[in-house]
């Protein structure tokens, strides 16, 4: 990162010295002009902004304090560096108002006067960076906030803000979005046995894709509504309609190519054709095209699928959590869906399965009750037994004991 500095001074000797004797070049410091008076400089400046001066404070016409004075109430924010051959506590305390870095004193030590500029490079160089390091952190904060507000806008999770009603003439089309949704048929079943960073890595993969396939078009934006789909939102520019036409073929294609190994899945996409404000009817548009995505599964079939996901993970600490992002819906919804269309919440599910699982290999196998119990979810013996004896009168062992039992009465019978 090279620095760019102008030298102000009437004495030419010095003027001179100061351009040639330091290492401007060793320093990364480029020298963009120099001045003889403040006169002049103040033209200067005002083309080449430096990020660096060196000023004489005594000149003709228009001294260095009274340059830096307009120089600062002009926004220059370039760091100053004060020669002067003065030593006036009037001066010091003057360029202490005017925010001036250093204050130095003619004969000028040129040595001494090399290491404070490595210095200040260094100070400016930093301050940049950081700047630079926060103005990012400021962009992804305000990017994530701005993707977390259009996801749960597309789930419906978030109510719809209100947009001004205005004309086509005076809406500025900026203003207006068209959305575009991706949907990986048969992801489901296809992922039913997937692990969690399995699921993650896949989507991570045809995100990317996405991504590269949509960062040309500015001002579009890629959310993972929910698993196994994309909601895209592209600015309803002039001549949106061939942009989105065109980049919906590109994801086409190219997903194709990577669904063609699987037959179990496949790519189908929806571009709708009403520009919406993004805060203005964008969940009616999104639920829109999902009913033009005639596979895309019903509610009925999330449930069916969210069963099967949780029938395969007993033995695990499943919680309603992960079963609600596995579907890519919020928690409070899935709770909602799941007791309305299975009739018991998901706790009560999950306990039921266990319990019916815990009877089978209790009644089937051999396996100890610490073993049939981690099976099904339950890592401390105690615990699983309490839960098992509240949900069938009796212990694991009685039960079992009693199931040995009646097998064996049902055995003499048949003999």
């Amino acid at each position: 990162m090279n620095l760019t500095a102008m030298i102000v001074d009437d004495e030419l000797p010095i003027l001179e010295n100061l351009r040639l004797i330091l290492p401007w070049e060793d320093m990364g410091i480029e020298i963009t002009g120099t001045a003889r008076s403040g006169i002049e400089a103040l033209d200067k400046v005002a083309d080449c902004h430096p990020d660096i001066m060196l000023c004489d404070i005594r000149m003709p016409t228009m001294d260095g304090l009274e340059l830096i004075r307009i120089l600062r109430e002009r926004g220059e924010s370039c760091e100053i560096i004060l020669l002067t051959g003065y030593q006036q506590f009037e001066y010091a305390r003057t360029a202490i108002r005017y925010n001036v870095h250093e204050y130095i004193c003619k004969p000028i030590d040129y040595s001494d006067l090399e290491n404070k500029l490595r210095e200040l490079t260094e100070q400016i160089i930093q301050k940049r960076l950081t700047s630079e390091s926060e103005r990012h952190r400021s962009i992804e904060m305000e990017n994530w906030i701005r993707h977390k507000h259009v996801t749960e806008l597309l789930r419906g999770e978030k109510e719809n803000l209100a947009c001004p009603v205005q004309s086509s003439e005076t809406l500025p089309s900026a203003d207006r979005y068209v959305l575009i949704l991706v949907d990986a048929e048969g992801y489901f079943r296809h992922s039913m046995g997937w692990t969690a960073d399995q699921h993650q890595q896949w989507h991570d993969e045809i995100h990317t894709i996405l991504k590269g396939l949509t960062e040309v078009i500015e001002g579009s934006m890629i959310t993972n509504v929910r698993k196994g789909e994309w909601g895209i939102l592209l600015k309803a520019s002039h001549g949106w309609e061939t942009t989105a036409d065109q980049l919906a073929q590109c994801i086409q294609k190219r997903l194709n190519a990577i669904f063609a190994a699987d037959s179990a899945m496949k790519v189908k996409i929806i571009l709708d054709d009403t520009p919406v404000c993004l805060d203005h009817q964008i969940t009616e548009r999104y639920r829109h095209c999902q009913k033009q995505s005639a596979s895309r599964p019903s509610v009925s079939e999330w449930i069916k699928s969210a069963c099967e996901y949780m029938d395969t993970h007993l033995d695990h600490d499943l919680g309603i959590d992960e079963v609600a992002d596995w579907l890519g819906i919020s928690s409070s919804y899935f709770c909602q869906l799941f007791k309305s269309h299975v009739g018991v919440t998901f706790v009560e599910y999950m306990t039921h399965k266990r319990m019916e699982t815990a009877a089978l290999l209790l009644s089937t196998t051999e396996w100890s009750i610490t073993s049939i119990g981690e099976a099904t979810g339950y890592k401390e013996r105690r615990y699983f037994s309490k839960v098992f004896h509240k949900h069938f009168q009796m212990k694991p062992s009685e039960y079992r004991q009693s199931h040995r039992i009646a097998t064996s009465l049902e055995e003499e019978m048949q003999t």
